[in-house]
């Protein structure tokens, strides 16, 4: 490990000297006062305090942490409430709107659980509520085929029972 202590107004220069020493292993030590005061005045145990509790640990430039994205966070939350309600909003979804806020580009939503609970039903539901809309969405089930899916959202967008009114769809989509 190596500990590096510059003076404070040059921090920038020790993060950029431990970069070519391996950021991984190179701490920075944050105290304000240089170690050759302390050890004028006769403090040398402040030296080992000042390296033990006030180091930070540099990190390679593929890891950022809370820390090193706040301001762009606390923008997101607060300040811009248009890109944190999305593209899409749901007409009949008026809980999922509260809870979600509609899609935003770049995301992925991927519904999950068992055989029979649901997700083919609600999903179908929640695509034709965007279609309907005119908002282009891509819809991948890998339990039944794209047939089945189509009939299935056929049947809710018509509101009716499928079981009773099938002639009516055979004759209006020329499903032969």
């Amino acid at each position: 490990m190596v500990y590096l202590w510059f003076p404070y107004v040059q921090e920038k220069h020790a993060k950029d000297y431990a970069s070519l020493l391996n950021a991984n292993r190179c701490f920075i030590v944050d105290n304000h006062e240089r170690p050759i005061e302390l050890l004028r005045s006769d403090r040398r145990r402040e030296i080992n305090k000042a390296i033990r509790d006030e180091s930070i640990r540099l990190r390679g430039k593929g890891f950022r942490s809370l820390i090193d994205v706040r301001s762009e966070l606390k923008s997101e939350l607060i300040k811009d409430q248009m890109k944190m309600n999305g593209v899409a909003q749901w007409k009949r979804f008026d809980l999922l709107n509260r809870f979600m806020r509609g899609f935003r580009p770049g995301e992925m939503t991927v519904i999950t659980g068992g055989t029979g609970f649901g997700k083919t039903t609600f999903l179908c539901e929640y695509a034709l509520d965007l279609l309907v809309q005119g908002v282009r969405t891509l819809f991948c089930s890998f339990e039944m085929p794209d047939e089945k899916i189509l009939k299935w959202m056929l049947v809710q967008f018509a509101a009716l029972v499928f079981f009773f009114f099938s002639d009516f769809f055979l004759y209006l989509f020329y499903i032969r």
